[in-house]
Formats: structure tokens, C-alpha cells, sequence
């Protein structure tokens, strides 16, 4: 686990949350994160009933998660989609980030 989260940690990109600092005790292991203001995707489909435009779709979330992606296969070489944790909003990137690519 330390891994992934120094490897997180590394990636500089305004579609991934930054991660600060990490730690483990007896009970758990703890991430500090940036904050991401707009919620997750989640929240946001559910607050716009269910659906969202195609056009939405593809400008708001598809491009950030493709260029987010792009960036951790560049930096990254063992990263998968499924990796990939929900999108949020930060104030420098308000149409979504990846928030999570911590995989084991």
C-alpha cells in the first residue's frame, strides 16, 4: 500500500486529487488529500435526476478522466482503469478529478 501512495503522491495533474500525506497506526491507514469541493460523480448524477447529457458527459467527465489517465500511463505503467476512484471537483479543475488510483 505504500507503494501506490508514494506513487499517487508523485502524480502532478489538475485531474487528480493531490495527495499531502499518509499515515498508518494500529487502527488504519489515513491520507490527507486535497479538499474536492464539487462532491463526487455520484452526487452530481443523482442532484441532476439520474442523467446527464451526452455532451455533458464527454466535455465535463470524459476529458478529464482520458487526460488524467493519460497522464498516469505516462508516469505510471501499472495503472488500470480500475484503479480509479470516484471524480470530484477542485477549484482548479471544476468538472471532475480522479480522487483515488490506489490499487493493490
Amino acid at each position: 500500500m505504500a507503494r501506490e501512495i508514494e506513487l499517487q503522491a508523485s502524480l502532478q495533474h489538475p485531474s487528480i486529487v493531490q495527495i499531502y500525506a499518509a499515515f498508518e497506526d494500529k487502527e488504519g491507514i489515513y491520507v490527507v488529500q486535497e479538499f474536492a469541493l464539487g462532491g463526487d460523480l455520484y452526487a452530481q448524477l443523482a442532484q441532476a435526476g439520474g442523467y446527464l447529457a451526452e455532451d455533458q458527459v464527454a466535455g465535463e467527465v470524459m476529458v478529464p478522466v482520458l487526460a488524467a489517465l493519460g497522464h498516469m500511463h505516462d508516469k505510471v505503467s501499472h495503472v488500470s482503469s480500475t484503479c480509479i476512484g470516484p471524480l470530484r471537483s477542485t477549484p482548479q479543475c471544476r468538472h471532475g478529478v480522479i480522487a483515488n488510483i490506489l490499487c493493490s
